[in-house]
């Protein structure tokens, strides 16, 4: 795929160093790991979340959004319905320098 880089060492060097180039956004599908990873070294800029009309199972302290260290602070930009009932959540990081 035309402007795709594939990293295949330390994510988190190879990331920093792409942000530091001109260029445009940087996507990330799926959260995880990496995600948490990326939000704690300051490097996601933005986190959207699809948020399914259903539930499934039961929730613990072991779930994906409840996992130490996963924190970060964000401003909602934008929602999206789906006529589906899929609602997306775009949020934007909040930066030190904007004062949050």
């Amino acid at each position: 795929m035309n402007n795709t880089t594939v990293i295949d060492r330390d994510p988190i060097r190879a990331i920093s160093s792409l942000k530091e180039q001109p260029g445009a956004d940087i996507l990330r599908y799926g959260v995880g790991p990496l995600s948490r990873a990326l939000m704690a070294e300051g490097l996601l800029d933005e986190l959207r979340l699809w948020v399914h009309p259903f539930l499934l199972g039961a929730g613990t302290s072991d779930d994906l959004l409840y996992l130490p260290g996963s924190s970060g602070s964000f401003t909602l930009v934008e929602s999206t319905t789906l006529p589906s009932g899929v609602v997306i959540l775009t949020f934007a990081a909040k930066r030190e320098q904007d004062g949050q």
